[in-house]
């Protein structure tokens, strides 16, 4: 899709990370996690998206192997940033 005379990045540099999209003065970071771990990594890579850009949109796929993850979005939520949660299955 083009949008027009707005920038699309991919793995754009933001700050001390590497967002997988930028669009504009957004970026977007997409989640397949497989442990709080990776939800708590999201959490502080957002947080510092959020120092260099205007809005940080997260979409995380859930296939149901994370617990809490309620808990990581209301966090996201509460630094305002947008989290986006589609329920799937990874394919083999």
């Amino acid at each position: 899709m083009r949008l027009p005379k707005i920038p699309i990045k991919r793995q754009a540099k933001i700050g001390g990370y590497r967002a997988d999209i930028q669009v504009g003065p957004c970026c977007i970071e997409l989640k397949i996690p497989r442990s709080s771990t990776q939800l708590q990594r999201l959490i502080g890579q957002v947080r510092d998206y959020t120092e260099h850009v205007k809005c940080v949109i997260t979409v995380i796929l859930d296939v149901g192997i994370t617990r809490d993850l309620g808990k990581y979005t209301r966090r996201l939520e509460e630094m305002g940033i947008i989290p986006i949660v589609i329920e799937g299955k990874l394919k083999r």
